[in-house]
């Protein structure tokens, strides 16, 4: 696919957000090099808009989509659907870098290099008609989906925590969605060492739980051990 092809995808999707109208599947299958291609063309059309990359979230297969400060939302807010598309929501633990990182790290080097750990929440949002039915290569250069996040207000020591079980819940108005035990801590951090990242980053681990859908008149609480909530309002 040349750049011309790359560039057009890049802009359809970033069409698609600004305007919250969704455009169908890639009439033109792409492939994985193509893919990630339009992901970067995307993330570079963000930065021309005056967006900063903050930090990363891994995804599957050792891929990673990517947040900007114009993403991230503070803690407790309330979040509009008006502009959603396919709204969905995730649960993450948020690894905070405080050295730089460039690639073909250890794990050891990866740990002395991140200063705390706390809670995230990811809102993703796809820019196609069909939401989640669209191929792996179709996600990957939608930053998979990848729209907003929210920080908990609480960080932990990573080394003091490394060893810790963490009992970990999600909650839908008071509802509990699932739960489940995170015996390994530092499982968000082994992917890292395939990507460069600069000091003051966040990385997000993979999900804790399958994507929920988001509706109106919900409120959202991400509730763990040791990290109390990180909680937001949807209408």
């Amino acid at each position: 696919m040349n750049i011309d092809e790359i560039q057009k995808k890049a802009l359809n999707l970033l069409d698609a957000r600004l305007s919250a109208k969704p455009i169908s599947s890639f009439s033109q299958a792409l492939d994985l090099n193509s893919a990630q291609e339009v992901l970067k063309q995307g993330i570079e059309l963000r930065l021309k808009r005056g967006e900063e990359i903050t930090g990363v979230v891994s995804q599957k297969e050792n891929y990673f989509s990517y947040l900007t400060n114009q993403m991230n939302l503070i803690p407790g807010s309330i979040f509009s659907l008006k502009d959603c598309i396919c709204p969905k929501v995730s649960a993450h633990f948020v690894y905070y870098i405080d050295s730089s990182l460039e690639g073909a790290s250890t794990l050891s080097k990866i740990i002395d290099a991140t200063s705390s750990i706390g809670l995230a929440i990811l809102i993703t949002d796809s820019r196609f008609e069909n939401g989640q039915e669209v191929s792996w290569e179709e996600r990957v250069a939608d930053n998979f989906f990848s729209t907003y996040y929210f920080l908990g207000k609480k960080r932990l020591d990573l080394k003091e925590m490394k060893d810790r079980s963490v009992r970990v819940a999600i909650y839908f108005n008071q509802e509990k969605k699932f739960e489940m035990e995170v015996s390994n801590l530092l499982f968000g951090l082994e992917d890292l060492n395939q990507i460069s990242l600069a000091p003051s980053s966040i990385a997000l681990s993979p999900n804790l739980f399958d994507l929920l859908p988001l509706n109106s008149n919900m409120e959202i609480s991400l509730v763990a051990d040791y990290f109390g909530s990180a909680n937001f309002k949807v209408i």
